[in-house]
């Protein structure tokens, strides 16, 4: 089957937009040469002292059933399958450093336990998935730029949730391809996911399945949201997997695919980030509207704010700039909210305001006038208290253009 039929879009389309704000190319080769992912070599002699290597010999019904998949995915890279004695219900892949080498794909017994041989050959299938669209790739380059997750700005942090959210949907397509059996797919999810054995709980998968939509609706409702894990929420992927099988099957999906991709994407919000990013966005525009020009430095500054509450800022702002709303109005709508759902809010406003002002390091004052007239009659400051926050801010952050000095 061609790729083109398992990718997702929006997947490629944010792989592209994390590979290249890293600077992919330039710092994987970096990398490389640095010998960064020399961990297959590492791994391959503790599985070998530690665990058990599939052989087509000794374990012929595994060996069938996983390099069966690998065959049946048209996979040609070499891949060495260890079996771990873990009880956790899970496997794991690591892709080869360099040309020659085999990946690795880790089975855990307690995995091994409960599957049967079509929920194996979907675990494996997922796996193998992964393989071939490369995505340790890309973990790993986000892993070497930020190794410590709780420096990786925010905007980012959502994409990278998001793409390897998609990626896993997407593994899943690799593992239905595999299994193809819908039934055998879901009862390894719940699997994966209880630690159960279905026959002895006397599950009924059927039921399973009719009553996924009752628990999607949680996550459609303010109440549910996806939080920063690499793996969607169970009742997503199951309708993701029943979506694709009636995709294979010649039915229409793509507004139900596009509707569970935009619950993926939804962000962690309250009811007043709705209003904050609208006040960012105009409030922004109204401030650079004054010359009819929005500089690089400011543009910048209202995307990274926007970007707490969008995932994709630039889109956001642009659907704005090309809408024809009255800017005044909705930046008026949008701050009498603010104030009234919470008016501490008022001083990062402001702050927002006077950045604008100055990021370009020039001081304009038909700029100064809007921050003091949104201030004083909008977000309730004195004038005196507008003076202070940006005489504050000019002496922490403004320095001229070196252009302007000569």
């Amino acid at each position: 089957m061609k790729k083109d039929k398992i990718r997702i879009e929006i997947e490629t389309i944010l792989r592209k937009k994390i590979y290249d704000a890293l600077q992919g190319e330039t710092v994987s080769f970096i990398m490389e040469k640095a010998g960064i992912n020399n961990t297959p070599d590492y791994l391959r002699n503790l599985l070998e002292g530690q665990s058990f290597k599939v052989d087509q010999k000794l374990m012929k019904r595994y060996y069938d059933i996983f390099y069966g998949v690998k065959a049946e995915l048209g996979f040609e890279e070499d891949i060495d399958f260890y079996i771990t004695s873990d009880t956790t219900v899970n496997a794991w892949t690591v892709k080869r450093h360099k040309e020659g080498n085999a990946n690795v794909i880790n089975i855990n017994s307690g995995l091994l336990q409960l599957m049967s041989d079509d929920e194996l050959k979907f675990v494996i299938g997922h796996e193998i998935g992964h393989l071939i669209n490369q995505d340790t790739d890309l973990k790993n380059l986000v892993s070497f730029v930020y190794p410590e997750d709780d420096i990786m700005p925010v905007a980012l942090k959502y994409k990278v949730q998001l793409w390897s959210q998609l990626a896993e949907l997407e593994a899943d397509r690799y593992g239905y391809i595999a299994c193809k059996n819908l039934d055998q797919c879901v009862s390894a999810f719940f699997k994966l996911t209880t630690g159960l054995n279905i026959d002895q709980i006397d599950m009924d998968i059927k039921t399973l399945l009719s009553t996924n939509k009752e628990r999607l609706e949680f996550f459609k409702s303010d109440d549910g949201y996806n939080s920063f894990e690499d793996h969607p929420v169970n009742p997503i992927r199951i309708e993701a997997i029943c979506l694709f099988a009636d995709q294979m099957a010649g039915k229409r999906v793509g507004k139900k695919m596009d509707e569970l991709f935009d619950l993926l994407a939804k962000m962690p919000s309250t009811p007043i980030d709705y209003y904050l990013a609208r006040f960012v966005a105009t409030a922004g525009l109204l401030m650079t509207n004054v010359d009819d020009v929005i500089t690089e430095e400011e543009y910048n500054v209202i995307v990274d704010r926007l970007s707490t509450f969008q995932l994709f800022p630039r889109e956001y702002l642009q659907e704005i700039i090309d809408s024809e709303m009255d800017l005044v109005e909705v930046f008026e709508d949008a701050t009498n909210h603010i104030l009234e759902l919470d008016a501490g809010f008022r001083l990062s406003l402001l702050d927002y305001v006077i950045s604008l002002s100055i990021v370009d390091r020039r001081i304009k004052k038909a700029e100064v006038d809007i921050v003091f007239n949104i201030g004083m009659n909008y977000l309730r400051f004195s004038e005196i208290e507008i003076a202070q926050a940006f005489a504050q801010k000019v002496q922490a952050e403004f320095s001229p253009r070196p252009g302007d000095i000569v």
